[in-house]
């Protein structure tokens, strides 16, 4: 394991960026952090034991940069596991996970560290979706108030909620989130964001923007890509585990109480729209995003 000796001074944000053979957008990604307009922030690199030039590519960067401090796991340690690594190596008051494959405007740390508030879990940017070098669409997250758990629960995961995984989040708060959720095998992310809840709120600032690529190499993309044609209908169908999670989860007996007598009319909800959303691909041939 490669690292390299962190300042004394600890920064006020520390980003997170696990990766596994990102040679072919890490360049861009690199560039968009450590571009950004404010610099108290140190770039923590998990990378999970990539065979392509990842490592190359991050040394090259680290040498002329002193903010990145670079790890090399021996052992590929798995998505989750990357991920709860890099949180644990950050030493700022505020901490965000990045994506190798993203880009971010300039201005999105210097805007989320002025508008982060002390009710907030965590606060990000809008959410632009890209294919190539051309921008599809704007999406926009729903808003979710501190303990906003039963809408949480019952909103379609189409609402790319699960996004908010990216937000720029006071770290002492996110520290007290139960971490091996995210190594779970189903949805980590949906149910994380569900989690957050339990210590803060969640928000868009709407005045600067994460670009999103959607590629057949992304992680939701690595998840779906077997399930193709009639497959895909049949893969839509929630497993019990899933709703088992959100119980997990669920730190007071009363709301649990709820989502329990709720899981029915959730799964009849979401099935039938899943159902609808994977016939209408097939029937015209175009996903929908």
């Amino acid at each position: 394991m490669i690292d390299s000796l962190p300042t004394n001074k600890p920064p006020k944000v520390s980003i997170g960026l696990p990766v596994f053979n990102g040679e072919r957008y890490l360049h861009e990604a690199l560039d968009s952090l450590l571009g950004q307009t404010f610099g108290d922030f140190e770039l923590i690199i998990s990378d999970n034991a990539s065979t392509d030039a990842t490592a190359e590519i991050v040394r090259g960067y680290e040498r002329s940069d002193p903010r990145i401090r670079y790890f090399r796991q021996e052992t590929n340690i798995g998505i989750g596991r990357n991920f709860l690594f890099v949180l644990h190596q950050s030493r700022g008051e505020m901490f965000m996970w990045a994506s190798h494959d993203d880009v971010w405007d300039s201005t999105w740390l210097e805007l989320l560290t002025k508008h982060i508030t002390v009710d907030d879990a965590g606060v990000r940017g809008a959410l632009f979706l890209v294919r190539g070098d051309a921008t599809i669409v704007e999406k926009r997250l729903p808003a979710f108030r501190h303990r906003d758990f039963i809408r949480c629960f019952l909103g379609n995961e189409n609402n790319y909620r699960s996004h908010y995984t990216y937000s720029l989040f006071n770290r002492e708060k996110l520290l007290k989130v139960k971490q091996d959720i995210l190594l779970l095998d189903y949805y980590p992310d949906a149910i994380f964001v569900y989690a957050l809840l339990q210590v803060g709120a969640l928000r868009t600032i709407p005045l600067t923007h994460l670009r999103y690529r959607l590629h057949d190499q992304n992680c939701g993309a690595s998840y779906s890509s077997p399930w193709k044609g009639w497959r895909k209908i049949v893969y839509r169908v929630h497993p019990l585990r899933y709703y088992r999670y959100y119980l997990r989860y669920t730190d007071e007996p009363v709301i649990r109480m709820v989502i329990g007598l709720l899981i029915p009319v959730k799964h009849i909800y979401a099935q039938i729209s899943f159902w609808l959303r994977g016939v209408r691909e097939i029937v015209t041939g175009q996903q929908r995003i």
